[in-house]
């Protein structure tokens, strides 16, 4: 096992109050959907590195961020609050993407990975072995 592929993200629900985007919060472009997106970007390889006191990958060409091929089937659930005033619904999701991605590492049998990005090689680190 050294490729990691989220192949689904389900979030239980956004609660922004009263619905009034015109139906496009739950849509991969919109709302919590792109922040699971940017999510797994930062859990899994976005990364700034430095070398000799300057900043190694400063190209867009040299800094990985997430591709078409890394986004998994999303299942959005919108809570249309009519009871609240609306409310934002963007970036919230962000927070539980690393957790749940290292947590499901660990649960398929791989390393316990507490750093960012997870794979910043874009592979699981090989087990150290002592001899």
């Amino acid at each position: 096992m050294n490729r990691i592929v989220v192949a689904l993200a389900w979030f239980g629900g956004i609660a922004a109050g009263v619905g009034c985007g015109g139906g496009t919060l739950g849509t991969p472009g919109a709302g919590g959907a792109s922040s699971v997106l940017q999510g797994i970007g930062g859990a899994l390889f976005e990364a700034v590195r430095f070398g000799e006191g300057r900043i190694d990958n400063a190209r867009f060409s040299q800094y990985r961020v997430p591709r078409f091929s890394d986004v998994p089937d999303l299942d959005v659930v919108i809570l249309d609050r009519k009871d609240l005033p609306s409310a934002g619904a963007g970036e919230t999701p962000i927070v539980g993407v690393a957790p749940a991605i290292g947590n499901a590492i660990a649960a398929a049998g791989g390393p316990r990975l507490r750093t960012l990005p997870m794979l910043p090689e874009g592979r699981l680190p090989e087990p150290e072995i002592s001899v």
